[in-house]
């Protein structure tokens, strides 16, 4: 048969619990129910102490900063990754004939006033701009 393992010191967690509340209860008997700042903030100490220990302020506060910085570098590589991954915009669908600078472009000014859409480009061609075209061909003489 192998050796009996030992009991375990500290036993559940909701053991301890109830170990530190009657430790809390026996230390603070009477206090609560008296009026003044100086029982409040050694009732306050005492449970402190007994559910945290006996931590240095110096230790709380460091690894309070700690879990500040590691939840800082969360939100930052999430904001990261969203500006990574930014979702695409649909191309606005013009009907024809239409003229595609006289139309109002959705995505075009955002909340910071950067312009986002794709700028028209001078050179494309319109409907007007090939009625023109059109006509100038006709008054040209082809047989020369």
């Amino acid at each position: 048969m192998p050796p009996k393992k030992q009991a375990q010191s500290g036993g559940s967690k909701k053991a301890e619990q109830k170990k530190k509340e009657k430790i809390i209860e026996d230390k603070t008997f009477g206090l609560k129910n008296k009026k003044g700042a100086k029982q409040q903030k050694f009732i306050k100490a005492v449970t402190h102490q007994v559910k945290f220990g006996q931590q240095n302020p110096r230790q709380v506060a460091q690894s309070e900063a700690e879990k500040k910085l590691k939840k800082d570098d969360k939100k930052k590589e999430l904001q990261e990754l969203n500006e990574l991954f930014k979702p695409v915009v649909a191309a606005q669908k013009i009907s024809k004939g239409a003229d595609p600078k006289s139309v109002d472009n959705e995505g075009a000014v955002r909340g910071n006033g950067a312009i986002d859409a794709v700028p028209v480009d001078e050179n494309l061609f319109t409907g007007e701009d090939l009625d023109e075209l059109e006509e100038e061909l006709n008054t040209l003489d082809l047989e020369e």
